[in-house]
């Protein structure tokens, strides 16, 4: 009977045993995995290029187009916008490309550093009074133009990508002396595998420039 009594406290120190090495265990593979969790997922994430452009807005006052932007990066690599121009864009009855008026430019080169946002206010102002938008203004009223903000990112290797972005269609009111513009909010995704190499970076065709003012930041 002793001998059955001394076997069963055996059993019993042995199965506490085997708990406590079961929760030590335990513990240490928690504590593993938050030292070394972050390493884990460094070494096996491949870093992205990931930047999206969201246009929610645009004002016409005075003939002065403001245009807010909010820049996403939620990428692992900075992004540079080196070029921003403003197009009228004049197509077909079956809404089809035949040609982009360059309008204005902008001077500036915007960084955007990984994982932060940013809100730009982009400002131009075209003059209506101008040899150019007169010419202008006789096209808007006999074609169809909408109103197109290209974007121009450095890629890798000498690589440029160009995104334009449609803002909706564009107008005269009555009297002819000013801009309408029949606003699409935009929320675009750039995608970076359309990447070119510099040389070839008019695949946004400027067949027309009038180049009648210059884009921008407002500070």
């Amino acid at each position: 009977m002793k001998n059955i009594k001394s076997l069963f406290s055996k059993l019993k120190n042995f199965k506490i045993f085997i708990n406590m090495n079961s929760i030590v265990s335990f513990i240490l593979g928690v504590v593993s995995i938050i030292a070394f969790g972050p390493q884990l997922k460094a070494q096996f994430h491949r870093p992205v290029n990931s930047l999206q452009i969201s246009i929610p807005d645009i004002k016409i006052n005075n003939n002065i187009f403001e245009i807010p932007v909010i820049l996403k990066n939620k990428g692992d690599f900075d992004e540079v916008i080196t070029d921003v121009s403003l197009y009228f864009v004049e197509k077909d009855a079956f809404n089809n490309f035949e040609n982009n008026m360059l309008i204005a430019e902008s001077d500036d080169v915007f960084l955007i550093e990984k994982k932060t946002n940013q809100v730009k206010i982009l400002e131009t102002k075209l003059d209506m009074q101008s040899e150019n938008i007169r010419v202008l203004k006789e096209i808007i009223k006999n074609k169809k133009l909408s109103l197109e903000l290209a974007f121009t990112l450095a890629a890798k290797e000498n690589h440029h990508i160009t995104q334009k972005i449609d803002l909706g269609m564009l107008d005269l009111n009555d009297t002819a002396d000013a801009f309408i513009v029949y606003f699409n909010s935009a929320n675009i995704e750039i995608d970076f595998k359309k990447s070119k190499p510099l040389v070839v970076v008019a695949d946004f065709p400027r067949e027309t420039k009038y180049d009648c003012a210059r884009i921008y930041e407002r500070k």
